[in-house]
């Protein structure tokens, strides 16, 4: 069943290397979903894709890992100033915002696999942690009472 998993989500890399500059309205709304999902799976997969497609949208490469990696192994990453602005841009600050926030709140999920992507992806696109957790602050309240 684990090579189904792991076929499925080699696919879904295909699907966001292929269509997110061309599809993003399509593509967007189902990893969206997933990053609320009840299945630690799905979630993480989620938080895979959009960690691809903010890569794709930002123009820079990173690479999530998987496996038995945990927080502390992580070198932080650096988002920079020209990423947040083309994300932005690309996405409206609305939906960067809503996916700011949800990345954030999925960093202290009880699945060690999605904190561990989710810490990636934000280490990856945020400059500043404080900054953008005082953007993000109204929307991120509004997602977690959302979530109860």
């Amino acid at each position: 069943m684990e090579h189904v998993r792991e076929v499925a989500l080699k696919a879904g890399h295909g699907v966001v290397d292929h269509y997110a500059e061309t599809a993003m309205p399509l593509v967007l709304p189902a990893i969206e979903k997933g990053l609320y999902d009840e299945a630690w799976r799905i979630r993480s997969s989620s938080v895979h894709l959009l960690g691809d497609v903010l890569s794709k949208i930002t123009g820079r490469n990173w690479k999530i890992y998987s496996g038995n990696a945990t927080v502390d192994d992580m070198d932080e990453g650096t988002g920079d100033k020209t990423s947040e602005a083309k994300i932005g841009e690309v996405l409206g600050t609305e939906r960067r915002n809503k996916l700011l926030a949800a990345v954030y709140m999925l960093r202290s999920d009880v699945n060690q696999s999605v904190c561990v992507a989710s810490f990636q992806v934000w280490k990856s696109v945020v400059r500043s942690q404080l900054h953008t957790l005082k953007t993000i602050l109204p929307t991120l309240m509004d997602t977690l009472i959302e979530c109860l």
